[in-house]
């Protein structure tokens, strides 16, 4: 049986999120490509946990950063700046303004709430498709690039069967 992502799994998931990202806040690091990809959460116990740290900045306040970070058309709109002024590769306009990590952060954590928001009505729930491609890569044990095809597949199509192919 395949569940759909519920009201109340969706506020459990934001809640450990909020927290998880306040502990790195807390500690002058900020995760900056916050997005559902980057979130596992245990089908038996929803526990949450935040992962690909490869974007983690140390900053101590006050922080402003410059520089695109995090997975371009995912992040705030100070950061999607600097993703769109890299890709012009001109000299002739100014830089964006520097931005603050946490307020992109916290704007990341708005955008995947709203993600799941979006997808709640008819998605296949993200705990059955893990436990799923778990069960596939126990069976099959495929490379990591098929497995993170795989992977990859599972969270950016709304559609998706999950299946033990």
């Amino acid at each position: 049986m395949v569940c759909k992502v519920a009201g109340t799994r969706i506020y459990i998931i934001a809640r450990q999120l909020c927290e998880a990202i306040r502990f790195l806040h807390s500690n002058n690091l900020y995760h900056l490509d916050i997005k559902p990809q980057n979130l596992a959460i245990d089908h038996y116990t929803s526990d949450l946990t935040v992962i690909d740290l490869g974007w983690v900045m140390y900053a101590p306040p006050p922080c402003v950063i410059e520089g695109a970070a995090g997975t371009s058309g995912l992040v705030a709109p100070e950061v999607q700046r600097w993703f769109d002024w890299e890709e012009l590769e001109t000299e002739d306009e100014d830089p964006p303004p520097f931005y603050n990590p946490q307020k992109a952060d916290t704007w990341a954590i708005g955008n995947v709430i709203r993600i799941l928001l979006d997808k709640a009505d008819g998605y296949v729930d993200r705990y059955h498709l893990l436990e799923c491609f778990s069960e596939w890569m126990m069976e099959q044990m495929p490379s990591m690039d098929t497995a993170l095809e795989k992977l990859e597949g599972l969270f950016c199509s709304p559609n998706s069967n999950a299946t033990h192919s």
